[in-house]
Order: C-alpha cells, then structure tokens, then sequence
C-alpha cells in the first residue's frame, strides 16, 4: 500500500479560450516508480485498494494545494470511490483538516469501462448530491466517449461538462467535429453549465475552438502537466511536498 510520500501531483492549467486567463488547473497523479497513473491505478484496483488510492491522492493534493493562488482546482475521483461507506466520513476530515473554500475544488466523475455497471446505482445520485451541498463543483470527464455519454450528463446534471479529446483532434478540418461542439457550446450556454475541451494540441485546433465559443481549454497546446503553477508573473510550487 502506498503513502502520501510516495505520491505526488503535476498540474494541467485550463484556460478560457477568449481571454487566455488561467481558471484553474487539473491535478494529476504522479508516482515515482511509474510514469503511467493508468496502469498504477489498474493495479490498485486488481489488488481491491484503488478507492483507497482514490482517496490518498485527494487528500494529499488538497492538504498541500496553495488554493489562493488559483482559482479552480479539478480533481479526479471514480464513481465508486464515492460508494465506498468510507467517503463520506473521508470528505468530512478532509474539510475539517484543512482551509480551503469548497467551491474551488471541481471533483471530476472518471469514467472506466469496469464502472460502467456504476452510473445506475441511486447511491451515487446521493453521494453526488452530498458533495455539491457541501459547496464543491461536479464534472463529467471524458463526455462523448465511454460510460460517460450524454445520458450521464443529463441524469447527473454536472456543473462542468468536459468533452474528450477526440473532439479536439484535427477538429479545425473536420465539419462533424465543429457541429457537435457548437451543439454542446449552445446546450451548456441554456443550461447554465460550464464548459471544456480536452486535448487541444495545436494552434489550428484552438483557433477553430475559439471560433465556436468553446469557453474553456485544457491540453499540451496551452499548457504541458507540471508541478509549477501560474502565480501573476511568477512560476511557484503548487505543492508543499511532504
């Protein structure tokens, strides 16, 4: 079983698309002995503690994060991590352990093909609904492929809808791509909900989304994970590594 020393976070920043502001920035979990989090992840949950690892990284990140640097921080959480009977006494110490204001942190619903059965259970619902009255954000990761379809979307109507990185691939030349992102751009304008595309790798890419009013953007175009955070003029720490 692993320990918080032995994890750390990188930090993906997400930016809005017509002004190139900063709003906030994905953690990402780091292992010394691995460069691949999926395959750390896949052996946790082989071995039953990937719940367990689910809840370290969060409470790690959060306990070492310097919240008034940034504005939003998106955390990355699976569904049954929230089943697990220990979530809800975990959040609670998490709050109480630490200063931060809630509505800074976005827990992100991960989607894995093993917890697709999840999405139907009316636990989650509850568990979902628990968070967001304790003042944190909710968002789908990875909308438009996998578990994470628009049923989801609907039935747990999140604050933030983040759309896969397939849509930003090559979407500059591809007319299917930029009507699917102008339905979802005019969904979450009427709905109230915020909205970000994953994966932007280039300049055409980003140009084309800015074009449709994608409002948010995430990828290695405008900017690579990294253990630095935007602070004004200044590249600080995001974390106190302890």
């Amino acid at each position: 079983m692993l320990t918080k020393k032995d994890i750390h976070h990188v930090f993906q920043p997400v930016i809005c698309s017509q002004t190139k502001k900063t709003i906030g920035y994905e953690a990402l979990l780091r292992h010394a002995r691995t460069s691949n989090p999926v395959a750390l992840f896949q052996t946790a949950r082989e071995q039953g503690w990937h719940s367990k690892l689910d809840m370290l990284s969060i409470e790690k990140v959060i306990e070492t994060f310097r919240f008034h640097h940034v504005e939003t921080l998106f955390i990355n959480i699976f569904p049954t991590t929230l089943l697990t009977q220990d979530f809800p006494t975990f959040l609670e110490k998490v709050i109480s352990e630490n200063s931060f204001n809630s509505n800074q942190i976005v827990f992100e619903l991960n989607e894995t093909a093993e917890e697709k059965h999840v999405w139907g259970n009316p636990n989650l619902k509850d568990i979902v609904s628990l968070i967001r009255k304790k003042g944190f954000h909710i968002a789908i990761d990875d909308v438009g492929v996998g578990a994470a379809s628009l049923k989801q979307v609907i039935e747990y109507n999140p604050d933030i809808i983040k759309l896969d990185r397939y849509f930003s691939n090559q979407l500059a030349v591809s007319d299917d791509k930029q009507a699917v992102l102008a339905f979802f751009v005019d969904y979450c304008r009427k709905k109230n909900k915020k909205l970000v595309l994953e994966g932007i790798e280039n300049l055409e890419d980003f140009e084309s989304a800015k074009s449709l009013d994608v409002p948010y953007l995430q990828g290695y175009y405008i900017g690579k994970p990294s253990r630095y955070v935007q602070n004004g003029h200044n590249r600080e720490y995001a974390t106190l590594y302890i």
